[in-house]
């Protein structure tokens, strides 16, 4: 969790991914167009574990939809109508509840 989706954040959680998961190679990468998906950096972690980039068209959201519903579904049951006094405290409340469930 971080305050900005940018190059660092993204890569990070593909690192964790491919820890935890061990992916064969050939494995499709789907994403949007955001500049922390399209950069070289992050591009050529792809490639160095032979993973595949798939990105949406252009201006069309539909491309990516499960992870826009997905996320939408994050907000509405995990923040809904909570305010947190800090951005330590949303973080604590959503990892504790992950913790809680595993």
């Amino acid at each position: 969790m971080s305050s900005s989706c940018d190059e660092k954040l993204v890569e990070q959680a593909l690192n964790q991914a491919i820890a935890r998961r061990r992916p064969k190679a050939g494995l499709l990468h789907h994403s949007d167009r955001g500049s922390q998906y399209t950069s070289r950096a992050y591009q050529a972690c792809l490639q160095r574990f032979g993973i595949q980039s798939s990105m949406s068209h252009k201006g069309n959201c539909w491309d990516n939809a499960a992870m826009e519903s997905f996320f939408g579904t994050l907000k509405d049951e995990c923040v809904g109508e909570i305010t947190y006094s800090s951005y330590d405290e949303a973080r604590l409340a959503l990892f504790t509840e992950r913790l809680r469930d595993e």
